[in-house]
């Protein structure tokens, strides 16, 4: 809500806040101010410096104009920018504690309000608001011939006036009749304020434009050098150690990143498993090298292509971070079986999924041949030892018909069978077929 925030944003250039009252300091001053802009033409911020008035009144009751001429700044409100009253350079509002500037009325000196009518009867106005060259004139004061002096600032950004009134007496002498060196002398005081004034005004511009290219600088990346203002206004040198503070933060910031994606690619390159980045078009905008492994592809050959090319999986609205199982056909005709885990992500402000692929057939094989192990080291082993608890069983129930030599025998039998088949069992695991 501040103006000169406003003024910055919509004028989109560097421009200067009508005077007023500091709150903090109780003081006059005006507030420069310029905007800072992204690449994509988007406001990053404004810069905004606080300028003093207080000093500048100082410096210009402190000037000599003759012996008894004065030197006044203000705007075309007439609001009072600097004279030499500096016990005037601020009032306070009637019936209330708000602080302003004076204006020129009110100053209560009577020779400023002749050298104003003057200049009102010889423009035919007293608004000086179109003043866009010097204007001389002269007056009459108790008496004493003066002339004054009225100019634009030399600056566009300000809308501020130079006044200066001179007794004849204090540099004609006795060759005040010569006109002409009259308005050389007024001239030459004129060039003197004018300098003085653009001396000033770019002691102020000069290094918030610095502060500007160095913003656009930081906007484009570019952290190298750092930023080295001379300025004599502290704020701006506190502004210039501020952007370099911000260029060391974003360059350790830019190392890490670049640690953090290296240790991240490294990881990726060496996983077993496809990794594959797919974007909300359900383009690959990423594969790591088992990916193109298990595809049998190049990575230029999968880089953009369409996901569905290669393997179908759900949609967005169907992936979950559980894994799922698929099947595919490769090139060879075999159907392997495969194990999809799906998680989302945002890169750049875009929508995407990483998707790891598991080849899990020889996993599925091995528990199947568990299960067939299991079953037959059941139906094997297990059946071998139910016959011979039966026959010990009628052994010691004395329900026998046979010898006991030869249902001894049979046991024997059964037991050398089991063990032949437990030797099978042995063999296979020890060929690592079940893992």
């Amino acid at each position: 809500m501040r103006p000169w925030y406003k003024q910055a944003v919509t004028s989109h250039t560097i421009g200067w806040t009508s005077p007023y009252i500091f709150y903090t300091s109780q003081q006059p001053g005006v507030t420069i101010s310029g905007p800072s802009y992204w690449p994509d033409n988007s406001l990053k911020g404004v810069v905004g410096v606080d300028i003093d008035l207080k000093e500048l009144s100082t410096f210009v009751s402190r000037l000599r104009v003759g012996k008894s001429g004065q030197a006044f700044i203000f705007n075309r409100d007439r609001d009072v920018i600097a004279s030499t009253h500096l016990d005037q350079y601020i009032v306070r509002e009637k019936g209330s504690n708000t602080l302003r500037l004076p204006k020129l009325d009110e100053l209560k000196q009577n020779t400023i309000s002749k050298a104003m009518a003057a200049i009102g009867r010889q423009t035919e106005s007293r608004d000086l608001s179109a003043l866009k060259e010097p204007v001389f004139t002269s007056f009459t004061d108790e008496g004493s011939e003066y002339v004054a002096m009225f100019t634009p600032f030399p600056r566009d950004e300000l809308d501020w006036i130079i006044g200066m009134y001179i007794s004849e007496e204090d540099y004609l002498g006795d060759i005040k009749d010569n006109r002409r060196y009259n308005l050389i002398a007024t001239v030459i005081l004129s060039l003197l304020a004018s300098l003085m004034a653009l001396r000033f005004a770019r002691a102020i511009t000069t290094p918030i434009r610095q502060l500007q290219l160095e913003a656009q600088a930081i906007a484009k990346q570019e952290m190298t050098p750092e930023c080295n203002i001379n300025s004599i206004f502290k704020e701006i040198r506190e502004t210039a150690v501020g952007f370099n503070r911000m260029k060391r933060s974003i360059n350790c910031y830019k190392e890490e990143l670049q640690d953090r994606e290296k240790m991240y690619r490294t990881i990726t390159q060496a996983a077993s498993d496809a990794i594959i980045l797919i974007n909300e078009k359900n383009k690959i905008s990423y594969i790591n090298p088992a990916g193109t492994d298990f595809f049998s592809i190049s990575m230029e050959e999968a880089q953009g292509k369409d996901i569905s090319n290669f393997i179908d999986i759900p949609p967005v609205s169907q992936q979950k971070q559980l894994p799922v199982e698929l099947e595919i056909t490769n090139e060879n005709g075999i159907s392997p079986t495969i194990e999809a885990t799906f998680s989302r992500v945002t890169i750049n402000k875009e929508s995407h999924t990483i998707t790891i692929l598991r080849d899990i057939s020889e996993r599925c094989r091995s528990a199947e041949l568990k299960k067939q192990l299991v079953q037959d080291l059941h139906d094997g082993v297990g059946g071998n030892l139910v016959n011979i608890k039966l026959l010990s069983q009628m052994v010691v129930n004395g329900n026998i018909i046979q010898p006991v030599e030869t249902i001894f025998s049979d046991i024997a039998s059964i037991c050398d069978d089991s063990i032949i088949e437990i030797r099978s069992f042995m063999d296979i695991l020890d060929t690592k077929q079940v893992t």
